[in-house]
């Protein structure tokens, strides 16, 4: 007889590697936070480490959309750091704190809804709503968004190097 609490091998294996990039992005908070730092940006490039980070909260939040039909974000902050953004409108960034505890939260909250989903629940279609067309399934949201997320950690640990400042990792 099988564990009705077990968690499915898919959704144990999506939760360690939301975990392992929420870890990295936790070693931001282990050095107060420099704005300069967090607002530069290289030339020919629209990221800064702040905007990265609005925008890795923002597609852990599109993985309970994916799940749930619903997020925990509102749709301006949703924008504010949504792709093709600048940093026209950085002065209305959440403070880093902010962002680190929505990060948190979220994380959280799509620990437990990918939890609840058993492997042939993720191959169901996503509910309707704000997901891209090639996202046909629920594991489709999860892996990619996941994978989204280790992008700009890797651009925010590539940000932190260039100015000098020491790795995410190792």
């Amino acid at each position: 007889m099988s564990d009705p609490h077990a968690i499915s091998p898919m959704a144990a294996a999506y939760i360690k590697s939301l975990e392992t990039s929420l870890m990295m992005l936790r070693r931001l908070q282990t050095e107060p936070w420099q704005p300069g730092h967090l607002a530069f940006t290289p030339p020919h490039s629209t990221t800064s480490i702040h905007w990265s980070l609005g925008h890795i909260v923002g597609s852990t939040n599109r993985i309970l959309i994916g799940l749930t039909g619903h997020g925990k974000l509102s749709d301006g902050q949703l924008k504010l750091f949504g792709r093709g953004t600048g940093h026209d409108a950085a002065a209305a960034y959440p403070a880093p704190d902010i962002l680190m505890h929505q990060l948190e939260e979220i994380g959280e909250a799509a620990k437990a809804a990918i939890a609840a989903h058993s492997d042939e629940a993720l191959i169901d279609e996503p509910p309707a709503g704000p997901v891209p067309e090639f996202m046909k399934t629920k594991n489709d949201v999860v892996n990619f968004m996941i994978l989204h997320n280790v992008y700009h950690v890797g651009q925010v640990a590539l940000l932190r190097r260039m100015q000098g400042l020491p790795n995410l990792i190792g």
